[in-house]
């Protein structure tokens, strides 16, 4: 008797300390079955005291499955709130796929990566479905950038080989100095559509714009 009464004592301690928080669900489960299979263990009492004692038993079992009831509803109440918010970065993430400035979408999803990080978690059967939603709209946003770049690129070296021949143009044209001022004022006026082409290519690549830039205007001002 006195056995179980100890047995009582510890589910009654566990109850307790299970509602202050202080212990994790598994933890409490532990114990919980623990302290079952010592009561088993024990055996049987006197008809006296196995009514009393069996009933203050499962009195203190009872508060302890209440806890973990407890528990196990705030649980789903957050993982749903969670949900919700970790939705709402998805119906964000997948507006930013449609969003004309690239500079923005990739500004807007990095923010919403960070974000999810913070969401919180939500039940294990809904993490993976969540999560491919939200990654397919993130790994969209970045494709749209790496077409971006790539387009870019190609438009920069577009633009270095037109002004690579306007530069080769230049040095053929200015090869062999005028001597009257007819032909001066004719290489001027070729000189200026030759200009005007230049402006009219765009940039290249930044490594490269100053470079091409200062062998044309070298050319010229000789």
């Amino acid at each position: 008797a006195n056995k179980k009464r100890a047995i009582v004592e510890n589910l009654k301690a566990l109850a307790e300390t299970a509602n202050q928080g202080n212990m994790t669900i598994k933890a409490v489960f532990d114990q919980l079955h623990e302290l079952q299979e010592q009561w088993r263990n024990v055996g049987m009492l006197a008809a006296s005291d196995n009514r009393a004692i069996g009933d203050t038993y499962r009195y203190a079992c009872d508060k302890v499955y209440e806890y973990i009831q407890i528990d196990k509803e705030l649980r789903e109440l957050n993982f749903k709130k969670n949900l919700e918010l970790k939705k709402e970065l998805c119906d964000k993430a997948e507006k930013l796929i449609l969003e004309p400035s690239i500079r923005i979408a990739i500004d807007g999803i990095k923010q919403l990566q960070e974000e999810w990080k913070e969401s919180g978690a939500v039940s294990r059967e809904m993490n993976e479905v969540i999560w491919e939603r939200f990654k397919k709209a993130a790994d969209q946003v970045y494709a749209r950038l790496k077409e971006y770049v790539e387009t870019l690129k190609s438009k920069h070296d577009e633009n270095k080989e037109g002004k690579l021949n306007l530069i080769q143009q230049l040095e053929t044209l200015t090869a062999t100095l005028p001597d009257n001022n007819g032909a001066w004022q004719k290489m001027t006026e070729e000189i200026e559509t030759l200009l005007a082409s230049w402006k009219q290519l765009g940039f290249a690549a930044k490594k490269d714009n100053e470079e091409l830039w200062n062998s044309f205007k070298g050319l010229r001002d000789r």
